[in-house]
């Protein structure tokens, strides 16, 4: 699972709708949506990820100061088990 954030200040809800239609048209599965005073959260497979981003660029004009779209994101995942 993948959650993608949106910060939509001073604009009307209808940026909910837009984001489901367009991720619709591209089978992009929404698996749930989350909503605090500033931020807008869609869950979705991992994998679509970059495919939802790129949905949304089209969708609305962004700012070019804004926010990375996509962090770089590293891990590390030990092949140790603790309790063995």
């Amino acid at each position: 699972m993948g959650i993608l954030t949106i910060f939509p200040h001073h604009s009307p809800i209808k940026i909910l709708g837009v984001i489901m239609v367009s991720w619709g048209a591209q089978s992009i599965p929404i698996h749930g949506i989350a909503t605090s005073l500033s931020a807008i959260s869609f869950v979705t497979d991992y994998h679509c990820i970059d495919k939802a981003v790129e949905a949304i660029q089209h969708s609305f004009q962004l700012p070019e100061n804004r926010a990375p779209l996509k962090p770089e994101i590293r891990y590390y995942q030990s092949d140790i088990v603790k309790g063995e």
